[in-house]
């Protein structure tokens, strides 16, 4: 669709969920939602508009709870485009090449329950903005979801500084990381109150040497989920260094996908608060299973579930 009549949905008053994704429209029109009082679910993802336009969309869906919306061609996001909208349980947003974001367009939505944000340009160019974006939606009870994030250094990381102090739980899909950025990454999570961390789909990009990276106090993280796992150059990958203690605090631990053909007696000798452990779909053999459960030896005392499927036992 590249057209949409200005009163096309106007005899649909009752109508809750509305999906116009993946289309051609290059403008969107508030006229098509002015009768749409009882909206709940709104997803505009993937038209080639550059800005959500003028009057605000949003203004009279009351009770809207789910808005999705961006696309490759969204541009800017200002002050007054998100107008109306009070609250949400789950706010969607893909802007790889946004330009331009007014600091507290977001602001004032509360509460929120689940935002997920794809914003790969703003990360790399203009990590200002990125941060802005990110201090607008960040709050305790809100679950983060990023999307496509490449950290190929130091200073990329930087903007989560003061983020992670508020973030609880976050999921992060397609991560590419650099060994710089692993340890940057590394000391930002120490000390904060993060309960929940998932990765699905990490790229590693460097050598594992993350000598500089220091004990981190993860003690607040119950679980850490990671699947589909690739590093660049599996031959120098050295993994150099220490980081069981990584693993001592978790109560759900899931490494899954990863091309991880050992866990060793030590590592598991330290996940003493360990109840849950996915390590399915890796290189598992009967002789390296054996050592991870340290030979008899006492190990994982407070294992309730274990999942060792699609490994290569005989």
């Amino acid at each position: 669709l590249a057209v949409i009549h200005p009163a096309a949905f106007d005899p649909l008053w009752s109508l809750e969920e509305l999906d116009l994704s993946d289309n051609q429209l290059t403008i969107l029109n508030h006229r098509w939602f002015n009768k749409l009082e009882v909206l709940q679910q709104l997803n505009l993802l993937d038209n080639p508009y550059s800005r959500l336009g003028s009057p605000p969309l949003f203004l009279g869906l009351i009770r809207l709870r789910s808005l999705m919306f961006g696309g490759p061609n969204l541009k800017e996001l200002r002050r007054e485009d998100l107008s109306g909208v009070t609250h949400l349980d789950e706010l969607t947003v893909y802007a790889n090449n946004l330009t331009r974001y007014d600091s507290g367009t977001f602001g004032d939505i509360w509460p929120l329950g689940h935002v997920s944000l794809s914003l790969y340009g703003p990360f790399l160019s203009n990590i200002a903005m990125a941060a802005a974006l990110l201090d607008d939606v960040c709050y305790p009870e809100t679950w983060i979801t990023l999307v496509d994030l490449h950290l190929p250094h130091y200073v990329s990381v930087q903007l989560f500084k003061d983020t992670f102090r508020r973030i609880r739980n976050l999921s992060i899909r397609n991560l590419s990381l650099s060994d710089e950025a692993t340890v940057s990454l590394l000391a930002l999570f120490n000390g904060n109150p993060l309960r929940s961390l998932s990765i699905v789909g990490l790229t590693m990009t460097g050598e594992g040497r993350w000598i500089r990276a220091n004990r981190t106090d993860l003690s607040s993280l119950d679980e850490f989920f990671v699947s589909d796992v690739t590093i660049i150059d599996i031959l120098k990958f050295a993994m150099t260094s220490d980081l069981t203690f990584l693993l001592q605090y978790q109560k759900k631990l899931s490494i899954v996908n990863a091309k991880m053909f050992l866990l060793s007696c030590t590592n598991t000798q330290m996940m003493v608060n360990t109840e849950y452990l996915d390590v399915s779909d890796n290189l598992l053999t009967d002789l390296t299973l054996s050592y991870m459960l340290c030979d008899s030896e006492e190990t994982l005392q407070n294992l309730r579930v274990l999942n060792i499927s699609g490994n290569h036992l005989k």
